[in-house]
Protein backbone atom coordinates (compact mmCIF):
# COMPACT_ATOMS: atom_id res chain seq x y z
CA UNK A 1 0.00 0.00 0.00
CA UNK A 2 1.77 3.24 -0.72
CA UNK A 3 1.05 6.31 0.91
CA UNK A 4 -2.13 8.57 0.63
CA UNK A 5 -3.84 5.50 -0.30
CA UNK A 6 -7.31 5.57 1.43
CA UNK A 7 -7.59 1.88 3.89
CA UNK A 8 -11.50 0.63 4.06
CA UNK A 9 -11.51 -1.74 6.31
CA UNK A 10 -12.85 -0.51 10.26
CA UNK A 11 -12.51 -2.82 12.73
CA UNK A 12 -14.38 -2.13 16.40
CA UNK A 13 -13.70 -4.56 19.71
CA UNK A 14 -15.85 -3.39 21.68
CA UNK A 15 -19.58 -6.08 21.11
CA UNK A 16 -17.62 -8.14 18.08
CA UNK A 17 -16.16 -11.10 16.92
CA UNK A 18 -12.82 -9.55 18.21
CA UNK A 19 -13.24 -10.56 21.87
CA UNK A 20 -12.92 -14.32 20.28
CA UNK A 21 -9.87 -15.29 19.82
CA UNK A 22 -9.68 -18.08 16.42
CA UNK A 23 -11.87 -15.17 14.90
CA UNK A 24 -8.87 -12.59 15.51
CA UNK A 25 -6.98 -15.05 13.62
CA UNK A 26 -9.00 -15.32 10.61
CA UNK A 27 -9.52 -11.72 10.37
CA UNK A 28 -5.34 -11.42 10.65
CA UNK A 29 -5.64 -14.10 7.99
CA UNK A 30 -8.08 -12.31 5.75
CA UNK A 31 -6.68 -8.62 5.71
CA UNK A 32 -3.24 -10.00 5.12
CA UNK A 33 -4.31 -12.13 2.53
CA UNK A 34 -6.22 -9.12 0.70
CA UNK A 35 -4.07 -6.57 0.62
CA UNK A 36 -1.21 -8.71 -1.11
CA UNK A 37 -4.00 -9.99 -3.62
CA UNK A 38 -4.67 -6.46 -4.30
CA UNK A 39 -1.64 -4.34 -3.37
CA UNK A 40 1.48 -7.41 -3.99
CA UNK A 41 3.13 -7.91 -0.45
CA UNK A 42 3.79 -4.87 1.13
CA UNK A 43 7.50 -3.87 2.99
CA UNK A 44 6.23 -2.44 5.57
CA UNK A 45 3.02 -1.86 8.11
CA UNK A 46 1.38 0.98 8.90
CA UNK A 47 -1.46 1.35 11.78
CA UNK A 48 -3.43 4.71 11.67
CA UNK A 49 -4.16 6.00 14.82
CA UNK A 50 -7.48 4.75 16.59
CA UNK A 51 -9.21 2.21 14.11
CA UNK A 52 -6.21 1.80 12.66
CA UNK A 53 -4.21 0.18 15.10
CA UNK A 54 -6.00 -2.77 15.70
CA UNK A 55 -6.68 -3.97 11.69
CA UNK A 56 -2.75 -3.15 11.67
CA UNK A 57 -1.73 -5.38 14.57
CA UNK A 58 -3.73 -8.31 13.09
CA UNK A 59 -2.02 -7.53 9.35
CA UNK A 60 1.51 -7.09 10.65
CA UNK A 61 1.51 -10.39 12.73
CA UNK A 62 0.51 -12.63 10.00
CA UNK A 63 2.86 -10.99 7.90
CA UNK A 64 5.97 -11.03 10.48
CA UNK A 65 6.26 -7.23 10.07
CA UNK A 66 7.16 -5.00 12.78
CA UNK A 67 3.76 -2.23 13.22
CA UNK A 68 4.43 1.01 12.58
CA UNK A 69 1.97 3.64 13.67
CA UNK A 70 1.10 6.99 12.31
CA UNK A 71 -0.08 10.05 14.48
CA UNK A 72 -2.26 12.56 13.12
CA UNK A 73 -1.23 15.59 13.18
CA UNK A 74 2.27 14.84 14.17
CA UNK A 75 2.62 14.45 17.62
CA UNK A 76 3.56 17.91 19.79
CA UNK A 77 5.80 16.03 22.24
CA UNK A 78 8.80 13.84 22.14
CA UNK A 79 10.44 14.02 18.70
CA UNK A 80 7.38 14.98 17.09
CA UNK A 81 6.94 11.93 14.74
CA UNK A 82 4.05 11.52 12.32
CA UNK A 83 4.80 7.85 12.12
CA UNK A 84 6.91 5.88 15.03
CA UNK A 85 9.21 3.30 13.83
CA UNK A 86 11.78 3.19 11.13
CA UNK A 87 10.93 3.78 6.99
CA UNK A 88 13.40 4.21 5.21
CA UNK A 89 13.06 6.10 1.78
CA UNK A 90 11.63 4.35 -1.08
CA UNK A 91 9.35 1.75 1.04
CA UNK A 92 5.89 0.94 0.30
CA UNK A 93 5.80 3.30 -2.61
Amino acid sequence: MGFGMEVTYLLRQQNSPLNYPPFVRLSGQALARGIEEHYNRPDLIVGVATAGHCAGVLVAQEMNFHLHTCARPPKDHGRGNLIEGEVKKGQSE
